[in-house]
């Protein structure tokens, strides 16, 4: 589950990535940049590109 705030023009997000119940990485990036569009990517790891280059009006990358 990721954890995002949001106040006065300010977003906070954790950095933890789970797989079911096992923790597997504590230091996630899970903001990225494209095109001058910050997203930040929660939820399945294989949609992002796609939900990214769909916001962005350009094909996913596969």
């Amino acid at each position: 589950m990721t954890t995002i705030a949001y106040k006065d023009g300010v977003i906070a997000y954790d950095s933890r990535t789970t797989g079911g119940t096992t923790i597997s990485d504590d230091d996630s990036g899970k903001l990225q940049t494209v095109d001058g569009v910050q997203f930040i990517c929660t939820g399945c790891a294989c949609d992002f590109d796609a939900l990214i280059a769909g916001y962005i009006g350009t094909v996913a990358s596969s």
